[in-house]
């Protein structure tokens, strides 16, 4: 974690007594976007499912902090039913669909901005020929344990029920040694 200073004194010093590790890390977001134009995909109501998201209640678990250094966003062709299944299943694509593509997206931690509200646009030029949609972030952020991670996606027009969106968040996170 190059930019360690940004954590609390008690962590920095965790880590160099090793009862903290460092371990890169992916928390993940995935939402069927149905007739909306703005879709919450980071919500209280969230609960661990493999394939749907690896984050209970929109929040870090106590005792883990994660600096993020890159967002992704993906999307989806899904059945109308938008099942957990349909959604576990989903090819995301390397390309992101038109009306996504056109939309805008915002995160907030712990009511602080990660990501203001930008054009989605962002993700479709990407900054890593690793993954397409990707955004490595100029200026890494922490987010803090139990703190509330929301994000929104704002698209123009409904996508007629049969998208699916997911929002990767790339860094590195503490956990206990």
């Amino acid at each position: 974690m190059a930019n360690q200073s940004i954590l609390p004194q008690e962590v920095q010093n965790a880590i160099q007594n090793r009862q903290l590790t460092l371990v890169d890390n992916v928390l993940y977001f995935t939402k069927a976007l149905n007739n909306n134009t703005t879709i919450e995909l980071v919500q209280d109501s969230d609960t661990k499912v493999a394939g749907i998201t690896n984050v209970n209640s929109g929040k870090l678990e106590a005792g883990n902090y994660m600096l993020l250094s890159g967002i992704r966003l993906q999307t989806a062709t899904i059945a109308a039913s938008a099942t957990q299944a349909d959604l576990a299943a989903a090819d995301f694509s390397t390309t992101l669909n038109k009306q996504v593509a056109n939309g805008e997206l915002e995160i907030v931690a712990a009511g602080k901005p990660i990501l203001p509200r930008i054009s989605c646009r962002r993700f479709v030029t990407g900054t890593s020929a690793k993954w397409n949609n990707y955004f490595a972030l100029d200026c890494p952020k922490l987010i803090v344990p139990q703190a509330p991670i929301r994000s929104n996606l704002y698209v123009f027009a409904s996508t007629g029920g049969t998208l699916a969106a997911r929002l990767e968040l790339h860094g590195v996170m503490t956990v206990r040694a």
